[in-house]
């Protein structure tokens, strides 16, 4: 039996721009911990701005306090 996702079951899985951007954010910094790539680098290949980074720098930051 094939099913389909409802327009309400998808909604479910979406999040919101800036959520999206935060979670860019926390990706980039993980990169950059892993691989030692620059922060210009990271947030060019998150597809984020240096404000967006700089923005959500410290919730990353703050999840490992």
């Amino acid at each position: 039996m094939k099913e389909e996702l409802t327009d309400k079951m998808h909604s479910e899985f979406t999040i919101d721009r800036e959520t999206e951007i935060q979670h860019s954010v926390w990706i980039a910094y993980r990169r950059m911990n892993k691989t030692k790539c620059s922060i210009e680098e990271a947030i060019q290949d998150m597809g984020i701005t240096m404000s967006d980074f700089r923005k959500y720098e410290q919730s990353y930051l703050d999840l490992f306090k």
